[in-house]
């Protein structure tokens, strides 16, 4: 007589076809062939080609029983449990209990911590942005005040340096008018008329 399970929904079914529902569940959705299950089973376990057929007869309508290597080794890389076959859910013990609350809450608070970090982190750099912002509108500030004012400086250089070359020029004839011409003797300007008449003597002769 075959073995029974309760099924959740309601009803029985067989375990030989409560585990192939399940496996047939499991390799829809993740995509599998009954080849790529024979590959797997073949690589795990270091059986060499275990056959496909197994997987085909396994999965088959017409199977109404495997054998219990067959149907474990099938279950291992589908990750089916048989727990979950028979509806076994794991139940904590009050210390397990304790054990696991805690470390949610440990978990929890860390995951709180790290999201505050990020927080301050995201804060921090959007303070260091407006300061670069400042920072560059300052520099454009600055070298628009530079321009400016290097406009502005030309003209009074240009007029300080007349006004200067003016005052030269004065000197110098001030110079030459009241101290050069009034000095028979060491002036400048008498001696270069003497010098310029003594070259000039053989020619008047």
């Amino acid at each position: 007589m075959a073995q029974k399970v309760i099924l959740a929904e309601g009803g029985t079914v067989s375990v030989h076809t409560r585990i192939k529902d399940m496996c047939k569940e499991a390799r829809n959705r993740l995509g599998l062939t009954n080849q790529d299950i024979s590959n797997r089973i073949s690589e795990r376990f270091s059986i060499e080609d275990f056959s496909v057929n197994t997987v085909n007869n396994f999965f088959s309508e017409r199977s109404k029983a495997t054998t219990i290597y067959t149907t474990g080794y099938i279950c291992a890389v589908l990750d089916i449990s048989m727990d979950a076959v028979f509806g076994i859910e794991k139940k904590f013990s009050t210390d397990e209990e304790v054990e696991f609350v805690r470390q949610l809450s440990e978990l929890k608070v860390e995951e709180r911590l790290r999201e505050q970090k990020i927080t301050h982190l995201e804060e921090v750099i959007k303070e260091k942005d407006i300061r670069l912002d400042e920072a560059r509108n300052a520099i454009s500030h600055y070298r628009e005040e530079i321009k400016v004012a290097s406009r502005k400086v030309q003209p009074w250089v240009f007029i300080i340096v007349a006004v200067l070359l003016v005052l030269s020029i004065a000197f110098i004839a001030f110079y030459l008018i009241f101290f050069d011409l009034n000095n028979p003797q060491y002036g400048v300007f008498r001696q270069a008329l003497c010098a310029a008449a003594g070259a000039l003597a053989p020619f008047t002769v």
